[in-house]
């Protein structure tokens, strides 16, 4: 915490300095405003009704995380498949039939 300390009051102008050290004295007083306490029924709701996963994302961001996934890998190869057919065509054209 002191690296910290001396790390912004070497990097900030006098103004700024008076912003970060009161930042870092609201980030201790979370904790003692209840904050972690108000949290936890909300999480613990969410964990017993499967909202959750192991990440601490909600599931429906998961969920939506991977089609968009699969989306990106789909038009992958629907522009691959795309290409080809494109090349075929053009060397079809070429042929003498």
């Amino acid at each position: 915490m002191q690296y910290v300390d001396d790390q912004l009051e070497a990097k900030l102008p006098g103004h700024e300095k008076g912003r970060a050290s009161w930042l870092q004295e609201r980030i201790q007083e979370l904790p003692a405003a209840g904050v972690d306490r108000r949290e936890k029924p909300c999480w613990k709701f969410k964990k017993s009704n499967n909202i959750v996963d192991t990440g601490g994302r909600l599931i429906g961001e998961q969920q939506l995380a991977e089609l968009n996934s699969q989306i990106v890998i789909a038009r992958a190869g629907t522009a691959e498949a795309k290409a080809r057919l494109d090349r075929i065509s053009d060397i079809t054209k070429e042929w003498p039939f």
